[in-house]
């Protein structure tokens, strides 16, 4: 009688075990979930305190980087689609070498990434889903 107390006992363990696997935890999943929503929202605090930072810093070279891209994508663009066909224009007419191609493809692509994350940021303000609007005491 005492061999099949531990025997039972396996049992009963690779069935629990096996049911855990099958059917898991609702509760454990959950909060998995929410250990790793924390962890992304702990990254992006410290990446909001990073930015933070880098606007306040007094040189140009380090909080200046972001609106020197936007501003290096617009004036670009607006050279792709306005100047360069004036230009092209005016050198056919004068007779001189045709104003230089931009490769804008790339530049579309760093545009459209920030400009989509502006509109990411616009849409979640206008939800209200803004990390600002959030409840901390929860």
């Amino acid at each position: 009688m005492a061999i099949a107390i531990p025997i039972i006992d396996g049992a009963m363990a690779l069935v629990n075990t096996a049911v855990k696997r099958i059917w898991p935890d609702a509760s454990e999943a959950e909060q998995r979930k929410l250990d790793e929503l924390g962890m992304v929202i702990g990254l992006d605090m410290a990446q909001m305190e990073v930015n933070k930072a880098e606007a306040a810093h007094p040189s140009m070279f380090v909080a200046g980087w972001r609106p020197f891209i936007g501003w290096t994508c617009g004036v670009s663009l607006a050279y792709t689609f306005i100047g360069m066909p004036i230009l092209a224009w005016v050198s056919t007419n004068a007779g001189w070498s045709p104003p230089p191609d931009v490769e804008i493809a790339q530049l579309v692509t760093i545009l459209v990434t920030m400009l989509g994350m502006s509109g990411l940021r616009t849409y979640e303000g206008s939800k209200g889903t803004k990390r600002s609007a959030w409840k901390t005491d929860v």
